[in-house]
Parts: structure tokens; C-alpha cells; sequence
């Protein structure tokens, strides 16, 4: 089809011949453009082509787009495929594809951003792309029961903005309660198309940047200009509504603008609803704070845990709170040190002298890389007995009489691990003592009053 850019804008036959055949043709893509039509004429495809081979080879290639819908009288109807699910991965391709075709200009950028994903879905998912409707319980609708959805395929619901992040709190709401009622939208997301500084710097931005567990009330409590935005904004009001969300984290995509488009998967957490008037939350996040002091030990642990394959939701959005009320990240490496070496350690001195000064000359990578391999020694040492759940009586026996000592070496073993951890971390990020509170890990989607959930949660 990209052919097709290059035709003029004017193809004539004879001036004296009849019944001519009139066509017009406007293609728009992100980058290129092209109009064009003719009066008894074609482009040419080559010189033993039919005439109006070319035209109808584009409208073909259209119609493939369209999933065989006819096009100025061409259809092309694809092999017959099972449905592909719409998955993490699906959409990350999807968003891929967006990014690499969009560019930011003045022209229906939202709807130029609904067309773009929906045809990267229509890639992998052999579907229906496109707006939809869904049923909106739980709020007052003047006009009907069932909202629009910007896309919708396959009961998996997509909800977009570009560069105003903040509509969101309202659009993630509103997919709350359409996966309660759990009809037309099975699955929801989120996705934004925005500069990166507004993903960092909006309110709402907090449901990119961090993957966890949002209390509704406390995010509009703590987002008031935003939310009274969306209630300025919209055209219903909610009534009741789930009162939690959890978000994941599923793509993230640069485009050529220097923008990025980034998607987050919704999911409710549990059946409490919460009452709202006038657009207000009729109870608060929790009663009473709790202060939380965050000290070099938990950030480890909680970073630890995440290295696990198998570690929850729970465990990474423990980690990311952390992270994020802290400043310190100990998944990336820091700029420059910023803590002091123990007593014992002297590079200048033997035998650490072949290391030469350069060891700690304020590149933080060595020893970063270094605490990536202290993590993976947090996994509990396989023993023996591991392998069994009900030893044979032999094997019990060994049980009884070793079992003890093993699992003094592996604490004697955890708690080096751990002290070599601290002292690491101590020297790229100097000594960790936050004072922090449940309402502030909360907003970063950390309910640290409740539990770990159960793990076949």
C-alpha cells in the first residue's frame, strides 16, 4: 500500500471518451499523506497491468485493515483463525505499535490514540476494535445506564487520555464499578499518551508511576484540585462504588515525539463499596495514622522479597512505596555515593591494594552490582530434606538428628547475608531513617495495616 503515497493528484483519460470511470482516494497516516482521484484513469502498476490494477491492489490492503469489509468494491477476506487472548503481552505489542505511529500534533490527538491501539490489537487479537458500551451501576446517568468505553475488544476495556493525566482518577473509577458488575467489561485498563515529565509530576500520574493497592477516598482526599476537575468535567456522578483498586503495571512505550504511552491493568481487590455525595467519599481511608519508620533493614527486605519469581502483588507494592516515600531505589544504581565505608574497609591497604583507589572513586556500579548478587542469597538454602513432605522412616531419622544444625547454619548463614546487605547499602545510599506514616503508603499503594494476603490469593 505505500505506493500509493507517491500517486498524483490527478489521473484523465481521453477528453472524447464516454462513461468514464470517476475515483477519488485520501489516505491519512501519523507521517504521510496523500489525495488523489481520476477521471477514466489509473495509476499505473506496470506496463502489463490492467488498468485500475493498482487502485484496486490499495483498496485490498485497506480492506485487510478493516478485517475484509468491502472497500470501493474490494474485500479481502483473511483465513479463518482462532481468537488470540488479550493478554499483557498482546497489549504491550499494541502499545509498541502506537508509539511507533503517533506523533503529537493539534489534530483529535485522543482519537487519533483510540485508532492507533485499536489497530494494534486488531494485530494479535483477531476481534472487534473499538468504542464500546458497558452498563455504569452505581452512579447517577441523566442520559443512560450504559457509558462509552474508548475501546473495548473481547470484554477487556481500555480507557485513554492524552496529556491530561488527572481525568483518570475518574476513568478508573468508572472501570471499578463496570468490572463490579462484571457483564460487558471483564478486564480494564488505563493508558495515557503524555510527556514524561507530566507522568512524573501530575497527581494522578502516582497510578503509572507505582504499581499497588488505591483506596478511592484516599486518593481523592489527597488529589483534591484533581478530582474537582473530574467532577467539573463529568456528565454523571457516583453514587457507589467499589472502594479499591489494584493496579499493574503492563507497558510503557517511547514515541518518536520524545513522549511516551504508558498502560496499567486494573483489578478489584475486594467486595467493600463505598457511598458517595456529591461527589464526596461519605468515610475516610482508615481511622488514625500510624507513624512508620522505614530503616535500612526494611528497605532490603522488602527489596529482597521481589527477587523472588514467585512473590505477590503484595510484595511489589510494599517494594515500590518503600521506594517511593524514601527516594531510594535500590533496584537502580545511585549517581554517586553518598554513605561512608565501615571501619574495616580500606582499599589503599593489602590486601585490597590491587583494587587500586578507583574501587570507590564515587562509581557506585561495582558495588551495586555486587548487592544485586547479595539479593539472590536471600532465597533459603535448599537442604536435604527439602525434596520431601513425608520422609521414609530412614530419612526421618537423619531429619531428627541433623535437621537442627542445618537450620542454625542457614540462620547463621541469612543473618551475614543480611549484614552484608546493610553495610552495602549504608555505602551507596548512606544511612536510611524515614519517618513515614500509613496514610503516605497508602497514597503510593501500600495498605500497610493490612496483612499479607494469602499467597494462592
Amino acid at each position: 500500500m505505500t505506493g500509493a503515497f507517491s500517486w498524483s493528484e490527478q489521473y484523465t483519460g481521453a477528453a472524447l471518451a464516454t462513461d468514464l470511470a470517476e475515483w477519488s482516494l485520501e489516505i491519512e497516516w501519523p507521517d504521510r499523506r496523500v489525495r488523489s482521484r481520476g477521471h477514466g484513469a489509473f495509476p499505473g502498476l506496470g506496463p502489463d497491468a490492467p488498468a485500475g490494477a493498482a487502485l484496486h491492489r490499495v483498496c485490498a490492503a485497506l480492506s485487510r485493515l478493516v478485517d475484509g469489509r468491502d472497500v470501493f468494491g474490494c474485500s479481502s477476506y483473511r483465513r479463518t483463525r482462532g481468537l488470540a487472548s488479550v493478554n499483557n503481552a498482546a497489549i504491550a505489542d499494541a502499545v509498541a505499535y502506537s508509539a511507533d505511529r503517533l506523533r503529537h500534533d493539534d489534530r483529535r490527538l485522543e482519537v487519533r490514540l483510540d485508532s492507533a491501539l485499536s489497530a494494534g490489537l486488531h494485530r494479535r487479537v483477531r476481534a472487534e476494535c473499538g468504542e464500546g458500551m458497558a452498563v455504569l451501576p452505581g452512579w447517577r446517568n441523566p442520559k443512560s445506564e450504559e457509558r462509552e468505553i474508548d475501546v473495548l475488544v473481547d470484554g477487556h476495556a481500555f480507557e485513554q487520555k492524552v496529556d491530561d493525566i488527572d481525568q483518570q482518577l475518574w476513568d478508573a473509577l468508572k472501570l471499578a464499578s463496570m468490572l463490579r458488575h462484571g457483564q460487558t467489561v471483564r478486564h480494564a485498563y488505563l493508558v495515557a499518551w503524555a510527556p514524561k515529565e507530566t507522568f512524573d509530576t501530575a497527581p494522578a500520574g502516582v497510578l503509572y508511576r507505582t504499581a499497588g493497592v488505591w483506596d478511592f477516598a484516599d486518593l481523592v482526599s489527597r488529589l483534591p484540585a484533581a478530582w474537582q476537575k473530574c467532577l467539573a468535567d463529568g456528565n454523571n456522578t457516583p453514587l457507589e462504588t467499589p472502594a479499591r483498586i489494584l493496579t499493574e503495571r503492563i507497558a510503557h512505550a517511547d514515541c518518536r515525539d520524545g513522549r511516551e504511552i504508558r498502560a496499567v491493568k486494573l483489578r478489584l481487590v475486594d467486595d467493600e463499596q463505598i457511598s458517595w455525595d456529591e461527589g464526596t467519599p461519605q468515610r475516610t481511608h482508615r481511622a488514625g495514622e500510624i507513624p512508620v519508620t522505614l530503616t535500612t533493614t526494611d528497605l532490603i527486605e522488602a527489596w529482597a522479597a521481589t527477587l523472588d519469581p514467585q512473590a505477590s502483588w503484595w510484595h511489589h507494592a510494599r517494594q515500590e512505596a518503600y521506594a517511593a516515600v524514601s527516594g531510594i531505589d535500590l533496584r537502580t544504581a545511585p549517581e554517586r555515593l553518598t554513605g561512608k565505608t565501615p571501619a574495616w574497609f580500606d582499599v589503599e591497604a593489602e590486601p585490597w591494594a590491587r583494587l587500586g583507589s578507583a574501587a570507590l572513586d564515587g562509581n557506585p556500579r561495582q558495588l551495586h552490582g555486587f548487592l544485586q548478587s547479595i539479593g539472590k542469597a536471600f532465597v533459603p538454602a535448599h537442604t536435604p530434606f527439602s525434596m520431601y513432605l513425608e520422609a521414609p522412616r530412614p530419612v526421618a531419622a537423619f531429619h531428627q538428628q541433623h535437621a537442627q544444625q542445618l537450620k542454625v547454619a542457614e540462620a547463621s548463614r541469612l543473618h551475614t547475608v543480611r549484614a552484608m546487605a546493610n553495610e552495602v547499602v549504608e555505602i551507596l545510599y548512606g544511612p536510611v531513617d524515614v519517618s513515614t506514616g500509613t496514610a503516605e503508603l497508602a497514597f503510593h499503594g501500600f495498605d500497610a495495616q493490612g496483612g499479607e494476603p494469602d499467597p494462592d490469593w
